[in-house]
């Protein structure tokens, strides 16, 4: 399910679509339905009517930096003895 303000990745950008990229991150402005198909305004782009269908919601994570934490501990960095 798509909401407005959701960004989203495309992955059906047609060789004579230069307006938007496959891979290229947009945000949704607005959705709506036109005789049963269903349309996106981009946040990014001044054309309206995308086909939803040619993107998908963008897997968002959250960052994790305790591996880095873990470096920064003394207690972690033990020095190799020399042979």
């Amino acid at each position: 399910m798509f909401v407005p303000g959701q960004r989203v990745v495309c992955v059906d950008s047609r060789p004579w679509e230069p307006r938007i990229k496959n891979g290229s991150i947009y945000t949704i402005y607005k959705i709506y339905i036109v005789d049963g198909l269903n349309f996106v305004d981009l946040v990014e782009t001044k054309e309206n009517g995308w086909f939803l269908r040619r993107f998908k919601p963008l897997e968002e994570k959250d960052t994790d930096i305790s591996v880095f934490k873990k470096m920064l501990n003394p207690e972690n960095n033990k020095v190799l003895e020399e042979v």
